[in-house]
């Protein structure tokens, strides 16, 4: 999942005569799961990875062809096409591709990746840094960069930050820069200063050092503009064998005082195999002090990212939903390298509620069996809101995850899933054969689907599912981005 939520890399109401009350952050709303919705406007596209809405702009990737990634602007209203750029892909192989917006002081900025022209390797590339409503680039005076990902949100919130090497400054592991973008210039994130060598953000102020040996063990530590308040070993956390390369996750929000992890165990020898199997039951979470490390409370066999749980971080202040399993493992299938499946068995769940302060359970609801607790290469449930679609003994069941509320949907309730799109192809600098095309996972789009989240043939929409799914723009507007467009959705108060 984006972060690295597992060792597979996957990802990611009250009802009354069919009308259903959700909650969001901004409070409640309709949301009725029966009354179709109609899109104010939809073009048919490939995007990839997640879109972003910016000043009244649709920002995405976009498969235009064969090793032809571009990013292409829309207007929220109308959705006419407000610009178009090609993207490099060599920086974004080693992550998931989803566009990066952020402010920097009152102007909103988009960043991405171009190849640099000068390089026939394919293997430097060139920041761009554009305004989203003209896609006007901004002047960057030392552009150049060997990216390690996606260009980012810096880790305070501001700024465009990318990880890699500049080319005058190859030394040493990646490091972070940011982009100035008064003067115009890239230079190493004053808030990463501080850290150890090799030390990377893993959330706004959580970061990772080490590295895999006993005179070097793995460090999880946190830090404010580079300046360390904490270490703790890796393993002492989450357990021995725990490492960010099992997966991790973590919730740091402003007014919480404490930070929430979940990490899993690293086990190469099980990733090498043709047939791996991953037990659910390994998932630690824990909660540290934000001031000075100690634990907190933690769950063995929880995980805030299941399903069920997994809602925007902004909704957590007094209840952090997450899913303990009582039995359950994922099985990755790699005998054939073109075909790699992903199957669950044997799930046994519980969602509950806990105090995210104290871990003290505040509800708990059993969820049985159903796969769409852990969903594997399957379409899944999609909710931005606190009210989330959850199948429970097969009825499709609303769950307000934050008090515990439940109520059944309609039978005719059409709800989102997220559905996995075609991958798209391009050429990988550093291959044996420059010209060879391989395939990369353009993401999952937003589907309509029933209550056992099989996509409706139709793809129709209801106002509620809208609203739980999609974007939102502000006045009304939601933006879908679905498995083959994107739609613009007007949903009146």
């Amino acid at each position: 999942m984006g972060g690295g939520r597992t060792a597979l890399g996957v990802l990611l109401i009250a009802l009354f005569s069919g009308i259903l009350l959700g909650l969001t952050a901004c409070g409640d709303v309709r949301s009725d799961l029966v009354t179709p919705a109609q899109p104010v406007w939809s073009n048919r596209v490939d995007l990839v990875g997640s879109a972003a809405v910016v000043d009244d702009v649709v920002l995405s990737y976009v498969n235009s062809g064969d090793d032809r990634l571009e990013i292409v602007a829309w207007d929220v209203a109308t959705g006419v096409e407000l610009w178009r750029d090609g993207v490099a892909i060599q920086g974004h192989r080693y992550d998931w591709l989803n566009v990066a917006t952020a402010s920097a002081g009152d102007d909103e900025l988009v960043g991405y990746l171009q190849d640099d022209e000068t390089d026939p390797t394919g293997w430097w590339q060139r920041l761009v840094v554009a305004e989203p409503r003209t896609g006007q680039h901004l002047a960057i005076e030392n552009p150049v960069v060997q990216a390690r990902g996606s260009p980012a949100q810096c880790a305070d919130g501001a700024d465009i930050c990318v990880e890699g090497w500049l080319d005058d400054d190859t030394e040493g592991p990646r490091h972070t820069y940011r982009l100035d973008p008064d003067s115009g210039r890239l230079a190493r994130d004053p808030s990463a200063a501080g850290l150890p060598a090799g030390a990377w953000y893993i959330a706004t102020h959580v970061f990772s050092a080490g590295g895999r040996t006993a005179d070097d063990p793995e460090q999880v530590g946190y830090a404010v503009d580079g300046a360390i308040s904490w270490q703790r070993a890796y393993a002492d956390v989450f357990g021995a064998g725990y490492s960010v390369d099992g997966g991790w996750q973590w919730i740091d929000r402003p007014g919480l005082d404490v930070v929430i992890g979940v990490g899993s165990p690293s086990r190469p020898e099980v990733d090498a195999l043709p047939v791996a199997e991953y037990p659910l039951t390994d998932s630690v979470t824990v909660a540290l002090r934000r001031a000075d490390g100690t634990t907190v409370w933690r769950m063995p066999a929880a995980d805030p990212w299941c399903g069920p749980a997994g809602v925007s971080s902004d909704l957590i202040h007094q209840t952090l939903p997450l899913c303990r399993y009582d039995a359950g493992s994922f099985t990755v299938d790699r005998s054939d390298p073109d075909d790699v499946t992903a199957t669950v068995h044997g799930v046994d769940a519980t969602l509950l509620g806990v105090d995210p302060e104290t871990g003290a359970e505040r509800w708990t609801l059993p969820l049985g069996s159903d796969d769409s607790i852990y969903p594997v290469d399957t379409s899944e449930f999609r909710s931005t809101l606190a009210r989330q679609p959850v199948s429970i003994d097969g009825t499709l069941t609303m769950v307000d995850v934050l008090s515990g509320e439940t109520t059944t949907a309609p039978a005719r309730a059409r709800v989102a899933c997220e559905t996995d799109r075609e991958p798209f192809r391009a050429r990988v600098p550093g291959s044996d054969d420059p010209g060879e095309l391989h395939e990369f996972s353009a993401g999952a789009g937003t589907s309509a689907c029933d209550g056992h989240a099989r996509p409706l043939d139709d793809d129709a929409f209801t106002v509620g599912a809208v609203e739980m799914a999609g974007i939102d723009a502000g006045d009304g507007w939601f933006i879908v981005d679905g498995v083959d467009s994107v739609s613009g959705y007007r949903i009146e108060e």
